[in-house]
């Protein structure tokens, strides 16, 4: 018994590790749960403020984007622009490249475009491309645009001269006559496409080298030309060709006596053409800043050849 006494009530024996094991626990706890908590707090509280320093950033530079640098870049844009006094009428015909691109809207537009052309046109000899632009399933309008290049073709030829080169290439309308408002914006967009088609395709006429783009794009009211005019314009605000090439003309049509089209009030407030033509004195005396013409010619000179 006595032995056995010894046995119950002698202390257990402590060696080194049990006084170690309880640190090592607390140590694999905070490891393990305490620092994984505390650093997902932190990636928390650091992907807040992330967030909103990058929204804060986006904010600032879309602001500073468009109260700064769209503003300076339309002026530099504008600022490069030539009185068109000074560019027309050419007196002599030149060698260098002359690449136009015309916009046809349907019905009279057309009319009016080719009429335009025929009033104005001059022998460029082989240096010279004319390229149309025609809407899907105008049929009439392609048919107008043929007969012009026949006759005009005829008509140089008698005379040894050379009407130069031309193509016609084609492009879905921005919006069709009653089209709702909702659908609009998927038909603009397979016009914006079409366009940047008929804008960057190079004319097929080996004399051009250098030009691969149109040096002129000339229309005359229908909704399509504002989106030409608007690519052309986006083109030049990016870089991608300079503000001195690709000139853009636009003619109010001549049946607007009294008011602009809505094309001619947008390009005319927010300055997308580089020459804006008002075909009537009534509708010159509105709006006193833009170019008058008496007439139906984009280019006013003497035509070399005459239209009869």
């Amino acid at each position: 018994m006595e032995a056995l006494h010894d046995i119950v009530l002698r202390p257990p024996v402590r060696n080194t590790f049990d006084f170690i094991r309880p640190l090592l626990q607390t140590l694999v706890f905070i490891f393990s749960y305490g620092i994984t908590r505390i650093y997902v707090a932190i990636c928390a509280v650091l992907s807040v403020i992330s967030l909103k320093v990058l929204m804060m950033f986006l904010v600032v530079s879309i602001l500073t984007f468009i109260l700064f640098y769209v503003p300076h870049r339309h002026r530099s844009i504008v600022a490069h622009r030539k009185d068109p006094k000074k560019l027309w009428p050419r007196k002599k015909t030149t060698e260098m490249p002359f690449y136009v691109l015309l916009v046809c809207g349907s019905g009279g537009h057309t009319t009016e475009m080719i009429k335009m052309v025929e009033r104005s046109i001059r022998s460029e000899g082989p240096h010279s491309h004319r390229r149309w632009a025609v809407g899907y399933g105008d049929d009439l309008s392609y048919k107008r645009v043929m007969d012009f290049e026949r006759r005009l073709n005829s008509r140089f030829t008698s005379r040894n001269l050379r009407a130069g080169t031309y193509d016609i290439m084609f492009f879905h309308r921005s919006r069709a006559v009653h089209q709702s408002w909702w659908t609009t914006p998927f038909t603009v967009y397979d016009c914006t496409n079409d366009v940047f088609d008929i804008l960057t395709t190079p004319a097929p006429n080996p004399t051009i080298t250098e030009f691969k783009m149109p040096g002129v794009v000339v229309t005359d009211g229908p909704g399509t030309g504002l989106v030409f005019i608007v690519c052309v314009y986006l083109m030049k605000f990016f870089g991608l060709v300079h503000e001195d090439s690709m000139k853009c003309v636009f003619v109010e049509s001549w049946a607007r006596v009294n008011s602009l089209s809505f094309s001619g009030t947008l390009i005319k407030h927010l300055q997308l053409a580089d020459v804006f033509v008002i075909q009537h004195r009534p509708l010159r005396r509105r709006n006193p800043r833009q170019t008058y013409t008496g007439n139906m010619v984009v280019m006013p000179t003497i035509p070399s050849v005459p239209t009869e």
